[in-house]
């Protein structure tokens, strides 16, 4: 039996990062060979960390649920956490973390099914208590790669990016977002199974919503992005302006119509985030610093499909 842990670990927010009901005409549904009245469940588990301050962390836990042929949701629940660093990725603790972030996916799912009117028929997904260990050994792992790779995008380099309030950087950041959800998370034009692998690949899907709830608030404050989230920042804003650039932007049009990201603003969102890239890059040079992540030039417009 584990040992219990003196350690604080708060939730401060949860958030649903998509959800997608599915259609009667969704390959997915139309594959799935249960009877009727039976379902397929899919559970997938990512996380980031940030560490803003010694023995300070912050741990996100994003939870998928997928049930064909009923819907399939995403949601992150952040914890607060003050320890060594030891502690925070011991199994005790992982353990209390995962299953408060399981149990509170698997009560937004049923809280959005419902808003939605969408009937499941059904009041539990998974055993929190059972599945805990998967995901805990899973992290265990993917923790240690990060730790052993890409060492240049240390969280205490220098090279971090800050940006205020205003009109123009608000534009470029939401309409980054805005462009790439749709190819990635919930534009059924685009092969979305396949635009996430290839561009998860390179910006990793949990720090994506990182970035993204972090530039996010920029609406209401002043934002700083690390040296890591900086790179990966501007890999997603190169990918959004190459895809407004080619014919990707006209199937986007009817999506971005519905969200008010107008021609006008597609039109200032080109010419602002042109600049704001071409600035970054000269900093960079300036700088004499050499980023293997932003040396590569990816044709997103080839890729996404």
């Amino acid at each position: 039996m584990q040992e219990p842990i003196n350690v604080d670990i708060d939730v401060f927010n949860r958030v649903c990062l998509w959800f997608l009901p599915y259609q009667p005409t969704d390959p997915e549904v139309l594959n799935n060979n249960n009877d009727e009245g039976k379902y397929n469940v899919n559970i997938r588990h990512s996380f980031d960390v940030e560490n803003p301050e010694k023995e300070k962390w912050i741990m996100h836990i994003d939870i998928e649920i997928n049930t064909i042929p009923f819907a399939k949701i995403k949601v992150r629940t952040s914890f607060m956490v003050s320890c060594i660093e030891e502690i925070l990725f011991s199994p005790e603790a992982l353990d209390i973390i995962n299953k408060m972030a399981v149990e509170g996916a698997e009560k937004g799912f049923f809280e959005i099914c419902k808003t939605n009117n969408i009937e499941t028929k059904f009041s539990k997904i998974v055993n929190a208590d059972e599945y805990v260990k998967t995901l805990r050994d899973g992290m265990l792992i993917q923790y240690k790669n990060r730790k052993n790779s890409n060492p240049e995008l240390s969280e205490n380099s220098k090279g971090s990016l800050h940006f205020t309030i205003g009109n123009n950087t608000l534009l470029v950041t939401q309409g980054t977002f805005i462009i790439l959800d749709n190819v990635l998370h919930s534009n059924k034009l685009f092969n979305l199974a396949n635009n996430q692998q290839v561009f998860h690949e390179v910006v990793p899907e949990p720090i994506y919503y990182t970035i993204k709830l972090i530039c996010m608030e920029l609406i209401k404050k002043k934002i700083d992005l690390n040296f890591m989230q900086s790179v990966l920042f501007q890999i997603c804003l190169d990918a959004a302006l190459q895809l407004m650039l080619d014919n990707h932007a006209q199937t986007l049009q009817p999506a971005f119509i519905k969200v008010g990201f107008n021609p006008d603003k597609q039109k200032k969102f080109i010419e602002y985030g042109s600049g704001m890239l071409r600035k970054f890059r000269n900093d960079y040079k300036k700088s004499g610093a050499k980023i293997t992540n932003l040396e590569i030039r990816y044709d997103w417009n080839s890729l996404i499909k």
